[in-house]
């Protein structure tokens, strides 16, 4: 009887598939996870890019009577983004503006 029930298990291959699926399933969704949380992260440096360019040429072409005027404007071109720190310096000329947010309000899921 037992080598009857044993030999019924081991011919059947019914199942085989979903093991495997079992076991790569999770590894697959976190590697999509993290390939979301990386776009975020690249898109939210992108738009970081983007609005320190047109604070700087502003504040350079005087278009800005400040620096607090240029990072205000920079704070509101974040477009309701959270976290955005907009700093403008200015030295004999030079116009250098810093945008900053931390990495954690950039990711959707947070595994960055």
């Amino acid at each position: 009887m037992k080598s009857r029930v044993r030999s019924f298990f081991t011919r059947q291959e019914d199942g085989s598939i979903t093991v495997e699926f079992v076991l790569w399933f999770p590894v697959i969704i976190l590697i999509m996870s993290l390939l979301a949380d990386s776009t975020m992260a690249f898109a939210r440096q992108s738009h970081m890019w983007r609005v320190s360019t047109e604070v700087t040429r502003m504040h350079a072409t005087g278009a800005f009577s400040s620096t607090s005027e240029a990072e205000a404007f920079g704070a509101s071109l974040s477009q309701g983004r959270v976290g955005y720190t907009v700093s403008v310096n200015e030295n004999n000329g030079m116009v250098t503006t810093t945008v900053s947010v931390p990495l954690s309000s950039s990711a959707i899921l947070g595994f960055l």
